[in-house]
């Protein structure tokens, strides 16, 4: 989901350094606006054993200076609600006056 201010993405994979790296770049090249200002992150509990490693490549990798978030046993992601084998949720936001 991409509109001009935002986009959103969903891993649906187990944790894997490179991928994730080029996951999150990717998200980042998508928003149309010059800088992220605010990044939210939905992790399901199998990340929670890398969930350090996980924040820190999507803020280098997505170029994210405000990262929030939460856990939570299930996912929404494009409209559809995933509790099974749930992986990350991951929106970028450019907030006018704040890049």
């Amino acid at each position: 989901m991409t509109n001009e201010f935002s986009t959103a993405g969903y891993w649906p994979g187990d944790f894997q350094e490179d991928g994730l790296q080029l996951w999150a770049e990717n998200l980042r090249q998508q928003l149309r606006t010059p800088g992220v200002s605010l990044g939210l992150v939905f992790m399901a509990p199998k990340f929670f054993p890398h969930a350090r490693q996980v924040l820190e490549i999507l803020r280098v990798h997505a170029r994210i200076p405000l990262l929030a978030g939460c856990s939570s046993q299930g996912l929404i992601a494009g409209g559809e609600e995933l509790e099974e084998n749930a992986g990350l949720a991951l929106g970028l936001y450019s907030l006018p006056g704040r890049t």
